[in-house]
């Protein structure tokens, strides 16, 4: 699914939106308090690789800057930020990177953005060029990559 996120003020926190999940195997998302789909939900105990890539654009004419990073359980993950800048004029530029983190059974973790100005959005394409898919605005993979044995094991 290809949406627009739009900022309403610059230099605030947001959750990104996942409205459209392909598969879950242990992990799905789920509605934050806000009724938005930003949830992303560890069944399982064990260590996963959470990758990601968003689309981001900006309507300004001058060079904007984007931070995102990464919360659990509500709480932000200490240097887990990273900032990229966008060049304007509706440029587009793809953040992509992944982080390994380690979480109980049923913990959740978010990842939220913040901008210097509110002409910033992250954005996908329904207009694909010649006969590929859409272009999503994020795309979101979380892999577990070392489990926690619980009991006897054979």
């Amino acid at each position: 699914m290809c949406l627009v996120f739009k900022v309403f003020r610059a230099k605030t926190a947001y959750a990104i939106k996942l409205n459209s999940t392909a598969e879950n195997n242990g992990v799905n998302i789920s509605n934050d308090t806000n009724g938005n789909p930003t949830k992303i939900n560890f069944v399982n105990a064990g260590t996963y690789n959470i990758q990601f890539s968003a689309q981001f654009t900006t309507t300004s004419s001058q060079k904007e800057d984007v931070q995102i990073w990464l919360a659990v359980d509500g709480t932000n993950v200490t240097e887990s930020n990273t900032q990229l800048t966008v060049q304007g004029n509706g440029q587009a530029v793809v953040a992509a990177w992944n982080w390994v983190y380690t979480f109980t059974a049923n913990q959740y973790a978010q990842l939220f953005w913040a901008t210097t100005n509110t002409d910033v959005t992250i954005t996908g394409s329904l207009t694909p060029l010649d006969a590929g898919p859409n272009v999503p605005s994020v795309i979101l993979t979380a892999t577990q990559v070392t489990y926690t044995i619980q009991g006897t094991t054979g």
